[in-house]
Order: C-alpha cells, then structure tokens, then sequence
C-alpha cells in the first residue's frame, strides 16, 4: 500500500545536487508530487522539501541511498497524511484591501 512521505533535507549549494536527487527518484520510478528548493538561514546550504508516494520500505531504501550523497548534510522524513496534503495544496485566501 502506497503512503505519502514528506523527505526535508539540507545540502550544500552545489550544482550537482539537483541533478543527482533527479536522478536517484528516476532510476527508482517515483513520481514527485511536489518539489520546493529554497535557501536556508547557513550560507552555502539548501533545503529541499520533496513530497510523495511511495511504499514504505521504498521509502526506506530511498532514505539510505540519500545518506550516501555526500552533500547532503541533513535528513528528515515523515508521513504527510491526506488531511495534511490537502491543507499545504489550497492556495492562500486573498486578503481585502482595508
């Protein structure tokens, strides 16, 4: 049975992480739901916050190959339940003039 995981993990500010992730997720045919790539407060250090679905000892393999890469300084994973999904995926209410 398929779970949604949420996969945050800060790596250095290199050209090459982007394309290895893109290649790790592909090699093992996932599908990423949503992909958010964003500067953290460390200089030279990014944070990526991944989402999708996978079986859970996918994820757990998926995990051990991200350890391998060396940029990558830190690893978190947890799983997103369907409330959550669709509360992170409405768009933000517009606010009136005042």
């Amino acid at each position: 049975m398929t779970h949604s995981y949420t996969i945050s993990l800060h790596a250095l500010d290199s050209q090459t992480v982007l394309p290895r992730l893109a290649l790790l997720f592909s090699r093992r045919r996932l599908k990423i739901d949503r992909l958010e790539m964003t500067d953290s407060w460390n200089p030279g250090v990014v944070r990526f916050n991944i989402t999708l679905r996978c079986r859970a000892e996918m994820a757990d393999n998926l995990l051990k190959q991200l350890r391998r890469i060396v940029e990558i300084t830190e690893i978190a994973i947890r799983e997103t339940t369907v409330r959550q999904q669709a509360r992170e995926s409405q768009p933000l209410a517009a606010t009136a003039a005042l």
